[in-house]
């Protein structure tokens, strides 16, 4: 397997428990759809939505096996860029590029943020979504400079 996505620059959000900032903008191709992710420099994610609970058994919200993912995840859901349910097989997918945890543990992220995603996404409002829109977009070519994000070039669902 190639883990060919690369690894977001983020650094924690002063004061605020497992929340983090991206640091740089992040472009990808994502693995599912073939479609362009930019997520600007000062999104800001939780990374897996990981019960602190399972953290023993499953692992840390911010490990570098899956935070790639987690942001990719958690910016397709903010924005609402994709319908849910492609938002997770993004997920999965992403996990199976930049990860090293196999299909298995990829499958057990993948089930559950399909049977629990529904409350994150039920919460979002209309503010909500537009607001994660200014910080992420999608696109069906890759995104060279801000030139798509100027002129209205967004990929459309």
């Amino acid at each position: 397997m190639i883990y060919d996505l690369a690894q977001p620059e983020i650094q924690p959000v002063p004061g605020a428990d497992r929340t983090y900032r991206l640091q740089r903008d992040y472009i990808v191709q994502l693995p599912y759809s073939g479609r362009w992710l930019l997520v600007k420099a000062g999104f800001i994610f939780d990374g897996a939505s990981i019960p602190r609970w399972l953290w023993s058994f499953i692992g840390n919200p911010f490990d570098p096996n899956w935070i790639a993912s987690a942001l990719i995840h958690d910016a397709l859901y903010a924005a609402e860029l994709m319908n849910r349910k492609a938002c997770d097989k993004e997920l999965f997918h992403a996990m199976r590029r930049t990860s090293k945890i196999g299909h298995s543990k990829a499958r057990t992220f993948f089930i559950a943020v399909d049977n629990f995603g529904g409350w994150t996404w039920r919460a979002h409002t209309a503010k909500s979504v537009l607001d994660a829109r200014t910080e992420c977009g999608l696109f069906y070519e890759r995104p060279e400079g801000w030139e798509p994000w100027v002129t209205g070039k967004l990929a459309t669902i």
